[in-house]
Parts: structure tokens; sequence; C-alpha cells
């Protein structure tokens, strides 16, 4: 259910309803507003019942809302719970990071040389079941293919965010052809240790861009946004996990600079049988000094036959 917020006659986009349960008699409504100005996250519990929609008694923190607070809401088209709740009145700004608390909130596009990064929404359903809807793409990835309400389900959950403001959470980017427009994949960044400053990359293709460096590029200023001391999270390690089958995506992690750390024997029942579970890794410095644009470059011919690529570790 989206969020919107009212000014005037205007509105704006604000967030998305997760999930409406029922609790005590109550309609109990749970999900996360981005903070308007700065793409912030805000976590947010709300009643919904015959009076319409308000903040419930755990309700929101006001310290947590920063130049205003919601002062109420209506619900439209109960029966389907399936319409914008209207945020009336308040003003909900961004959500303040706490210091020393790390956070990823890019500016988008992030452009390379042929490609554009963009957070995932709804329109791209139908070019996301391209190639997270094939068997042989997902066959070496952590989930099944997906359909549409699958995708539409992620899609208002982690798949959808448009940034990190957690330890646990995770960011994903829709790679789109900066000449076309057209959505070829995606890359995720995972935060997942604050004290040790780690994360983990994981990525997917479709088939048919393979072979001609797109993953490599995209996948290299993932991680030039991961490490980047400027954006926020400032990494100190990332890992690639995947499949030992998959020699595709170990051959791309190592043109990305991650080197091989382990080979786990029989780690995992995935998908039915026992596979061999790689580790890939590489240090903020190791990545500092690679030649960070080499293997993206349409002449690189090398590069280009090797990077086939179709699903990478996405755990």
């Amino acid at each position: 259910v989206p969020l919107f917020r009212m000014d005037g006659n205007e509105s704006e986009y604000v967030g998305t309803i997760l999930e409406i349960s029922r609790s005590g008699g109550r309609l109990v409504a749970s999900g996360r507003i981005a903070g308007y100005r700065e793409g912030a996250v805000l976590g947010v519990h709300m009643h919904i019942d015959a009076q319409g929609v308000r903040p419930n008694d755990r309700g929101v923190d006001p310290r947590r809302i920063h130049g205003g607070a919601i002062v109420g809401a209506r619900l439209i088209d109960t029966p389907n719970w399936a319409a914008a709740v209207i945020i009336v009145g308040g003003s909900i700004a961004a959500e303040a990071t706490p210091s020393g608390v790390r956070a990823l909130r890019p500016e988008y596009p992030i452009a390379t040389p042929r490609l554009r990064l963009r957070p995932l929404t709804m329109d791209d359903i139908p070019a996301l079941l391209e190639y997270r809807g094939r068997a042989e793409v997902c066959r070496y990835l952590p989930f099944e293919p997906m359909d549409a309400d699958v995708l539409i389900q992620r899609l208002a959950g982690d798949m959808g965010r448009r940034a990190i403001a957690a330890e646990g959470e995770s960011l994903t980017l829709g790679v789109e052809l900066a000449e076309s427009g057209r959505l070829i994949g995606d890359v995720v960044l995972f935060y997942r240790s604050a004290e040790h400053a780690g994360g983990e990359l994981g990525y997917v293709f479709h088939p048919d861009v393979a072979g001609q460096g797109f993953a490599t590029e995209a996948c290299a200023a993932v991680l030039d946004l991961a490490f980047d001391p400027g954006q926020g999270l400032a990494l100190h390690r990332v890992i690639a996990l995947m499949d030992a089958r998959n020699t595709d995506s170990a051959r791309l992690a190592t043109r990305l600079g991650l080197r091989q750390e382990a080979h786990h024997r029989s780690a995992e029942l995935f998908k039915g049988e026992w596979s061999d579970l790689l580790i890939y890794a590489v240090l903020a410095e190791e990545r500092a000094v690679l030649p960070q644009d080499r293997a993206v470059l349409p002449q690189d011919r090398a590069v280009l036959a090797e990077d086939r690529a179709t699903g990478g570790p996405a755990r």
C-alpha cells in the first residue's frame, strides 16, 4: 500500500506499507516511510480502523520524525486494502543517522561509460521476469525462478530500497543500458557487518547480454560505491559467495579483483544436492590500486569473451 504526504492539493509519495494484519480487533499496518527530503528510511506502525489511520500506542517515536509529525490519515478503498494512505498534515523529514552509524544514500542514476544504475521499481517487473524468471539463470542462485507475485512482494521490501540505513540491509540496483534504457540485470550490495565494515556482492543478468562486459562494468561501480568513504558505508572488505560449479561467476569475481579465499567441500544442501561453496573477497586498499576501468572497455576482447556470468552470489 503506497503512502502519500498531502501538501495542499499536492501529494508526494513517501513510502509503502509492507504488511497489514489483524491485532486485537484492529487492522495493524507496518512498513517504512522514506523521508521526502533526503530519502532516509523511518520505521512506522499504524492502526487502520473505522476512524482511519493513525499511529498506534507504540507509535512513532517523535524524536525520529524531524520537522513535524503525522497528525492523521485516511484509507481509500478499504475493502481491498490496495489503495493509497494519505498522510494529512505534519512534515515527515529525513531521519537523522545517529553519530557513528554508517549509511549509504547514493544519488541516482549512477553512471558508468555504458550503463546507468538506479533503484528498481514496480515498472521493472516485465523486464525482471525476462531473466529472474528463467530457470537457467537461477540455477546457481539461492532462489527459484520468480513470477510477478514474488517480484511484487520483493519490490515492496528489500529489492525496492533506495538506501542502506542499517546493518543487515541490502541495496539492489537495476542496470540499464545508457543508450536504450533497457534493464539488463541487477546488482546487490549487502551490508553484513557494521563492526567489521563488511559487505557482500551479488548480481544477476539477462543471458542475452553475456560476453559484452556489462556485468563487470556494473559490479565494479557497486564495489566503488561500497568502498568510497565519501558515500557513507566506507566498507573495509567485500565478499562474494558462490556455488563452485558457477565458473562464470568465479571468473567475474577474479576480474573484479576479488581473490579466492576458501573452497568449502560439500558445504551446502543447495536445491536438493550437496554443493561446494567458494568464498571470494577484496579489501578496500586492494580495490584502490586496481586498474579500475580496464575490464569494462568494449575493445578489451579478452574480457568481453569471458564476461558470460548471468547469475552471481546473491544470497
